[in-house]
């Protein structure tokens, strides 16, 4: 499923995404949990993931049951892959130079594609955040970046009130 996503096959990359759910791989918690994240990000807006559970529920919501199609998913994981990181460039995102994928390179990420609104999984390791921790803001569960001072309560509110399933 990671080689057909990064290669852009989403056709390929939904065979083995369904065949994952079938075998609970994908489990059923991680696909409602995931479910909740991509409500979290605003319309046509950009979600970074980390680890396994994030990107692969995600990609199968969207891929598999065309859920939230208007957002960018963008795993941290597989932008190590050149491969990945040209297809994203082709979708015109700009990307940090670097080869390593560390704090620096989600701060600098961010920081180069702000327009494309960027909602960060909560479930990122913390570490990620302590260079952007004055830019995020709690956005359901993820945390948007701004560089400048956003109002999230209303939206939260909403989310919380109105959106969000919340069944874990």
């Amino acid at each position: 499923a990671a080689y057909y996503i990064i290669t852009g096959d989403t056709a390929n990359a939904k065979v083995f995404l369904t065949k994952m759910k079938e075998i609970a791989r994908i489990s059923e918690d991680a696909t409602t949990y995931a479910k909740d994240l991509m409500t979290s990000v605003p319309e046509k807006g950009t979600l970074v993931t980390h680890g396994f559970d994030d990107m692969y529920s995600c990609a199968y919501l969207q891929n598999v049951l065309k859920f939230r199609p208007d957002i960018q998913l963008i795993s941290l994981d597989f932008l190590q892959s050149e491969t990945y990181r040209a297809q994203l460039i082709k979708k015109g995102y700009s990307l940090p130079t670097e080869t390593i994928v560390n704090t620096a390179f989600l701060n600098y990420l961010c920081s180069l594609n702000e327009a494309k609104t960027i909602s960060i999984s909560m479930t990122t390791p913390k570490e990620y955040f302590l260079d952007i921790k004055q830019k995020i803001y709690v956005v359901g569960l993820t945390f948007e970046y701004h560089s400048t001072v956003f109002n999230n309560f209303y939206f939260n509110d909403y989310l919380w009130n109105e959106k969000l399933e919340k069944t874990l």
